[in-house]
């Protein structure tokens, strides 16, 4: 009687401890918004796999939330290689260069991503720097949201996780 009466407690605990929980559901903290400007020769071109988006950029910032400037667009480094496929998604395929403020140091950043030509997309961004302030960029899971319904300048938010 003694043992049913403790072993019972202690197994329900111990299947308790046992059984898988729920992961919670991820949240994301916005980090950054931005601008890019366009360069104006930007082309297409058609292939096996839709249409070609060859756009390089001329300039454009990056700030923190409350709007204070932290990173310059370096131009002409990078740009969106993108694919309006015939099912007529777009995956934007985008790598740039920025330039922190503060300590002057640079960032590579590569996006991979689907939305609408013209309209809107979201990228993953994985973000490569130099910069120590900022290290924890480099592993960061990053996405990117952009406008591109105008595209004088095109804008954007980076969120993290």
């Amino acid at each position: 009687m003694f043992y049913s009466k403790f072993l019972q407690p202690l197994c329900i605990l111990v299947l308790a401890a046992l059984v898988p929980t729920q992961a919670a559901v991820p949240t994301l903290t916005k980090l950054f918004d931005g601008t890019l400007f366009i360069d104006p020769t930007a082309r297409t071109t058609n292939g096996p796999f839709g249409t070609r988006t060859l756009i390089g950029f001329t300039g454009g910032n990056l700030t923190d939330p409350n709007g204070h400037v932290l990173a310059s667009v370096l131009p002409g480094l990078g740009g969106e290689l993108g694919l309006l496929g015939s099912n007529n998604v777009f995956y934007p395929n985008v790598r740039l260069g920025l330039q922190w403020l503060d300590d002057s140091s640079f960032a590579y950043v590569e996006l991979h991503g689907s939305g609408e030509f013209l309209v809107a997309a979201t990228s993953y961004a994985r973000f490569e720097t130099d910069s120590s302030s900022r290290a924890d960029l480099n592993g960061r899971f990053t996405i990117l949201k952009i406008d591109l319904v105008n595209l004088s300048p095109a804008t954007f938010e980076i969120f993290a996780l």
